[in-house]
Protein backbone atom coordinates (compact mmCIF):
# COMPACT_ATOMS: atom_id res chain seq x y z
CA UNK A 1 0.00 0.00 0.00
CA UNK A 2 1.43 3.39 -0.88
CA UNK A 3 0.97 6.60 1.00
CA UNK A 4 1.74 10.21 0.56
CA UNK A 5 1.81 13.24 2.80
CA UNK A 6 0.13 16.41 1.66
CA UNK A 7 0.75 19.75 3.36
CA UNK A 8 -2.11 22.15 2.83
CA UNK A 9 -2.77 25.70 3.91
CA UNK A 10 -1.02 28.94 4.63
CA UNK A 11 -0.06 30.10 8.08
CA UNK A 12 -1.12 27.13 10.15
CA UNK A 13 0.02 24.00 8.27
CA UNK A 14 -2.44 21.16 7.92
CA UNK A 15 -0.96 17.78 7.12
CA UNK A 16 -3.00 14.97 5.61
CA UNK A 17 -1.80 11.39 5.17
CA UNK A 18 -3.45 9.41 2.39
CA UNK A 19 -3.42 5.71 1.69
CA UNK A 20 -2.13 4.13 4.87
CA UNK A 21 -5.50 2.92 6.11
CA UNK A 22 -4.43 3.53 9.72
CA UNK A 23 -6.67 4.63 12.54
CA UNK A 24 -5.99 7.98 14.23
CA UNK A 25 -4.21 6.34 17.17
CA UNK A 26 -1.42 5.39 14.77
CA UNK A 27 -1.26 8.32 12.38
CA UNK A 28 -1.84 11.17 14.83
CA UNK A 29 1.48 10.63 16.70
CA UNK A 30 3.15 10.26 13.29
CA UNK A 31 1.76 13.61 12.14
CA UNK A 32 2.77 15.24 15.43
CA UNK A 33 6.36 13.99 15.05
CA UNK A 34 6.52 15.07 11.42
CA UNK A 35 5.17 18.52 12.26
CA UNK A 36 7.58 19.04 15.16
CA UNK A 37 10.48 17.81 13.08
CA UNK A 38 9.99 20.26 10.25
CA UNK A 39 8.82 23.16 12.40
CA UNK A 40 12.28 23.13 14.01
CA UNK A 41 13.64 24.13 10.62
CA UNK A 42 10.83 26.49 9.64
CA UNK A 43 11.22 28.68 12.72
CA UNK A 44 14.01 30.67 11.04
CA UNK A 45 12.12 31.24 7.80
CA UNK A 46 10.67 34.70 7.10
CA UNK A 47 6.94 34.87 7.78
CA UNK A 48 7.01 31.95 10.22
CA UNK A 49 6.87 34.01 13.42
CA UNK A 50 10.54 34.93 13.67
CA UNK A 51 11.56 38.41 12.55
CA UNK A 52 15.25 37.52 12.53
CA UNK A 53 16.59 37.32 8.94
CA UNK A 54 18.12 34.06 7.75
CA UNK A 55 21.89 34.05 7.68
CA UNK A 56 22.98 32.95 4.19
CA UNK A 57 25.69 30.73 5.68
CA UNK A 58 23.87 29.55 8.81
CA UNK A 59 25.31 26.25 9.98
CA UNK A 60 23.85 23.50 12.17
CA UNK A 61 25.62 21.03 14.40
CA UNK A 62 25.90 17.49 13.07
CA UNK A 63 24.10 16.32 16.24
CA UNK A 64 21.03 18.35 15.15
CA UNK A 65 21.18 16.92 11.64
CA UNK A 66 21.41 13.39 13.04
CA UNK A 67 18.42 14.04 15.35
CA UNK A 68 16.35 15.20 12.37
CA UNK A 69 17.39 12.16 10.30
CA UNK A 70 16.47 9.89 13.23
CA UNK A 71 13.01 11.46 13.46
CA UNK A 72 12.49 11.13 9.73
CA UNK A 73 13.61 7.49 9.71
CA UNK A 74 11.41 6.70 12.74
CA UNK A 75 8.44 7.80 10.64
CA UNK A 76 9.62 5.72 7.69
CA UNK A 77 10.10 2.77 10.07
CA UNK A 78 6.38 2.92 10.85
CA UNK A 79 5.65 2.98 7.14
CA UNK A 80 7.99 0.15 6.07
CA UNK A 81 8.24 -1.96 9.23
CA UNK A 82 10.76 -4.80 8.94
CA UNK A 83 11.61 -3.84 5.36
CA UNK A 84 13.60 -0.87 6.70
CA UNK A 85 16.59 -2.03 8.71
CA UNK A 86 18.47 0.82 10.41
CA UNK A 87 22.04 0.85 11.68
CA UNK A 88 23.42 3.88 13.51
CA UNK A 89 27.18 4.10 14.18
CA UNK A 90 27.61 7.55 15.70
CA UNK A 91 30.82 8.91 17.17
CA UNK A 92 29.96 11.50 19.87
CA UNK A 93 33.18 13.36 19.01
CA UNK A 94 31.51 14.45 15.74
CA UNK A 95 28.42 16.09 17.28
CA UNK A 96 29.75 19.64 17.05
CA UNK A 97 30.80 19.54 13.37
CA UNK A 98 29.08 22.37 11.48
CA UNK A 99 27.17 21.94 8.25
CA UNK A 100 24.35 23.46 6.23
CA UNK A 101 20.88 22.73 7.60
CA UNK A 102 18.99 19.80 6.07
CA UNK A 103 22.15 18.23 4.65
CA UNK A 104 21.67 14.73 6.07
CA UNK A 105 17.89 14.31 5.77
CA UNK A 106 17.76 14.28 1.94
CA UNK A 107 20.46 11.61 1.92
CA UNK A 108 18.56 9.26 4.23
CA UNK A 109 15.39 10.01 2.27
CA UNK A 110 17.22 8.96 -0.92
CA UNK A 111 18.41 5.78 0.80
CA UNK A 112 14.80 4.89 1.59
CA UNK A 113 13.50 5.94 -1.83
CA UNK A 114 16.10 4.03 -3.86
CA UNK A 115 16.94 1.22 -1.45
CA UNK A 116 13.87 0.28 0.58
CA UNK A 117 10.91 1.30 -1.61
CA UNK A 118 11.80 -0.67 -4.76
CA UNK A 119 12.89 -3.83 -2.94
CA UNK A 120 10.36 -6.41 -1.76
CA UNK A 121 12.83 -7.55 0.88
CA UNK A 122 13.60 -3.99 1.95
CA UNK A 123 17.06 -2.64 2.62
CA UNK A 124 19.53 -1.75 5.32
CA UNK A 125 20.20 1.96 5.78
CA UNK A 126 23.37 2.73 7.71
CA UNK A 127 24.36 6.15 9.00
CA UNK A 128 27.83 6.50 10.47
CA UNK A 129 29.93 9.36 11.76
CA UNK A 130 33.63 9.24 12.68
CA UNK A 131 36.19 11.83 13.61
CA UNK A 132 39.66 11.47 12.09
CA UNK A 133 41.86 14.26 13.43
CA UNK A 134 40.53 17.55 12.08
CA UNK A 135 38.01 15.88 9.75
CA UNK A 136 34.55 14.42 10.37
CA UNK A 137 33.50 11.61 8.07
CA UNK A 138 29.76 11.05 7.52
CA UNK A 139 28.49 8.06 5.56
CA UNK A 140 24.98 7.14 4.51
CA UNK A 141 24.75 3.73 2.87
CA UNK A 142 21.93 1.55 1.69
CA UNK A 143 21.72 -1.88 0.19
CA UNK A 144 20.30 -1.82 -3.32
CA UNK A 145 17.59 -3.96 -4.88
CA UNK A 146 18.52 -6.72 -7.31
CA UNK A 147 19.49 -5.01 -10.54
CA UNK A 148 20.22 -1.33 -10.72
CA UNK A 149 16.74 -0.16 -9.71
CA UNK A 150 15.31 2.97 -11.23
CA UNK A 151 17.81 5.82 -11.35
CA UNK A 152 16.86 9.14 -9.85
CA UNK A 153 17.59 12.54 -11.31
CA UNK A 154 20.39 13.30 -8.84
CA UNK A 155 18.71 16.49 -7.61
CA UNK A 156 19.21 15.78 -3.88
CA UNK A 157 22.79 14.58 -4.33
CA UNK A 158 23.70 17.58 -6.50
CA UNK A 159 22.04 19.96 -4.04
CA UNK A 160 23.96 18.52 -1.08
CA UNK A 161 27.23 18.50 -3.03
CA UNK A 162 26.82 22.14 -4.08
CA UNK A 163 25.79 23.40 -0.63
CA UNK A 164 28.73 21.60 0.93
CA UNK A 165 31.10 23.10 -1.65
CA UNK A 166 29.77 26.62 -1.08
CA UNK A 167 30.21 26.45 2.68
CA UNK A 168 33.35 24.39 3.09
CA UNK A 169 35.07 24.81 -0.31
CA UNK A 170 38.07 22.46 -0.46
CA UNK A 171 37.67 21.37 3.18
CA UNK A 172 34.36 19.69 2.40
CA UNK A 173 34.37 16.51 0.32
CA UNK A 174 31.42 14.68 -1.23
CA UNK A 175 31.39 11.35 -3.03
CA UNK A 176 28.59 8.99 -3.96
CA UNK A 177 28.31 5.73 -5.84
CA UNK A 178 28.26 1.96 -5.53
CA UNK A 179 30.91 0.46 -3.25
CA UNK A 180 30.90 -3.34 -3.00
CA UNK A 181 27.26 -3.51 -4.13
CA UNK A 182 26.08 -0.91 -1.58
CA UNK A 183 25.18 2.68 -2.45
CA UNK A 184 27.35 5.02 -0.39
CA UNK A 185 27.36 8.76 0.14
CA UNK A 186 30.54 9.92 1.87
CA UNK A 187 30.91 13.46 3.22
CA UNK A 188 33.91 15.02 4.91
CA UNK A 189 33.66 18.30 6.82
CA UNK A 190 36.01 20.11 9.20
CA UNK A 191 35.72 18.89 12.81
Amino acid sequence: MSAHVEIIGKGQPLVMIHGWGMHSGVWQPLVNRLSKTYMLYLVDLPGMGNSRPIEPYHLHALADEVALAQRYLAIEQIRFGERLRLVWELDPATDGARMPPLLLQPLVENAVRHGVEPSEGGATVRVSTRRHGSVVLIKVTNSVPAGAGSPGHGVALNNVRERLRLLHDVQGQFRSGLVDGVHQVRIEVPA
